[in-house]
């Protein structure tokens, strides 16, 4: 199996994987740069925007061999599916933001925080992004959480959070639940796998799992991709996200993607064991 790089949104469920070590610990602001490196996967961060480069460290031509996640923006969708509030992400960092880095025995913990006026309403809300590096492994796992969302009136109202991907010299491959990157050759080069479910929390403190439904729009080496987050009642106070982020090959079996490297590393024995049937 060669061994390639990129995101992965896998589900929460190995989310346990990542906690951090309860030792010493080393703290440090965000700087531009490399902000996390193992034997597999180099990670660059924009500096002025929550935006990344991962390079594939095993490849021969780094520099040709990376892929970049940026995000756009959380946005409210009225029960149209019309934009009627959106807070942009794409140029809130860093005047708005804070960033920090937190280093321990096992892993890397990057966090960005950015609260913020909204376009077209009034009022702010906080987005934070927490990325954990396990050190022995193929990737992260990568949270999302909104919280304080000033809602507007109305039923049936959603938030959805957009991002982008490119990987250049390769082709956007979409799925039900993912995008991959194939080269010229058909080889896949990685891929993003997001997680099925959500977790929204309201005032009273109940929670409901919101479900994520994803639309994708894939041209040539670049995927737009916008994840709705429906099924929960509007006016939670914070919405939870709990994907994976992460390197290695896949499969896409009847329209549902696979990632097939973080298999020995973080995948329950059972889900493991499937997924080797399929190699």
């Amino acid at each position: 199996m060669s061994r390639t790089v990129l995101v992965v949104l896998l589900a929460a469920l190995v989310a346990t994987s990542f906690a951090p070590s309860l030792g010493a610990q080393s703290t440090r602001a965000c700087q531009p740069g490399v902000v996390f490196q193992n034997d597999d996967v180099r990670v660059w961060f924009h500096g002025h925007k929550d935006f990344f480069k991962v390079f594939d460290t095993n490849g021969t031509d780094d520099q040709g061999s990376h892929w970049s996640y940026a995000t756009r923006a959380i946005e409210e969708l009225d029960a149209d599916g019309e934009v009627v509030a959106r807070m942009n992400l794409g140029g809130a960092f860093p005047q708005t933001s804070e960033c920090l880095v937190v280093e321990t025995e096992d892993a890397v913990n990057m966090t960005l925080r950015v609260t913020d006026g909204l376009e077209a309403h009034a009022g702010e809300a906080t987005v934070t992004f927490t990325f954990h590096f396990n050190k022995s492994s193929h990737g992260a796992k990568f949270d999302l959480q909104v919280d304080q969302w000033p809602w507007s009136e109305g039923a049936n109202h959603t938030l959805a959070f957009a991002f982008d991907l490119h990987a250049s010299g390769a082709t956007a491959e979409a799925a039900s639940n993912g995008v991959g990157f194939r080269d010229a050759n058909g080889v896949s080069r990685g891929y993003v796998e997001w997680a099925p479910n959500a977790t929204a929390t309201y005032a009273d403190g109940h929670e409901e799992t919101a479900l994520v439904n994803s639309t994708v729009e894939a041209s040539g080496g670049n995927a737009d991709v916008t994840l709705r987050f429906t099924n929960a009642t509007a006016g939670y106070e914070s919405l939870v996200y709990d994907p994976w982020i992460g390197s290695g090959d896949y499969l896409v079996v009847g329209n549902v993607l696979v990632g097939l490297a973080p298999v020995q590393d973080v995948l329950p024995r059972g889900l493991a064991s499937a997924v080797r049937k399929l190699l």
